[in-house]
């Protein structure tokens, strides 16, 4: 997975947490934090390097989760 940081210098701090539970069986949530309002891009990878997610939105300051269903993957 990789979450990537765009961000001015001096804007405020991103924080990143581990997916919740993991391993996982039904679903998973990756919770995360950002300084501004911006396009947020959260690729998800499996072990070969190959994407198999992208999610993409425009997220508003403050803190969020993305929920992921086995389905999704």
């Amino acid at each position: 997975m990789r979450l990537e940081f765009r961000n001015e210098e001096g804007k405020g701090t991103y924080a990143l947490e581990q997916n919740e539970p993991n391993p996982f069986t039904d679903q998973t949530t990756i919770r995360f934090e950002i300084p501004v309002d911006q396009l947020v891009k959260l690729t998800i990878y499996d072990t070969d390097g190959k994407v198999i997610m992208e999610y993409r939105e425009w997220l508003n300051q403050g803190r969020h989760e993305v929920t992921l269903t086995r389905g999704d993957l």
